[in-house]
């Protein structure tokens, strides 16, 4: 199981970005992060293109269908989807990982009990 952002775990730092020149001023190998919108899909191409390590904020399986096709490293989840956007990952062998959103450590067990890929701490 993934945990980012856990304090007693060292982990990868995501880095929000904005805009695409917004992505040099991240650290070398670093995971970019953007939210799954229209308005960002200029930030997805380029990261595919440059094969640059991002995870994607999604809100739904369809988003989840689309986002698909730019690889991203991470595909992060509320809650309420997480069940879901797992089993379509796993039906639809999609590489990237399954992380649930969350702000309260108890939500580990549920991550494991459910096979979810992992978590990340806001």
């Amino acid at each position: 199981m993934i945990i980012i952002g856990h304090k007693l775990i060292e982990s990868e730092s995501l880095y929000e970005v904005k805009d695409v020149d917004s992505i040099a001023q991240t650290l070398p190998n670093s995971t970019v992060l953007v939210k799954f919108s229209k308005k960002n899909l200029k930030i997805l191409n380029f990261c595919k293109k440059h094969s640059i390590k991002f995870a994607v904020g999604v809100k739904n399986l369809t988003q989840i269908a689309l986002v698909n096709s730019f690889n991203p490293k991470y595909i992060l989840v509320k809650k309420k989807l997480s069940l879901d956007a797992q089993k379509f990952a796993d039906d639809y062998l999609i590489d990237a990982k399954i992380l649930l959103i969350s702000n309260s450590y108890s939500q580990i067990e549920f991550v494991a009990k459910n096979s979810i890929d992992g978590i990340i701490f806001k």
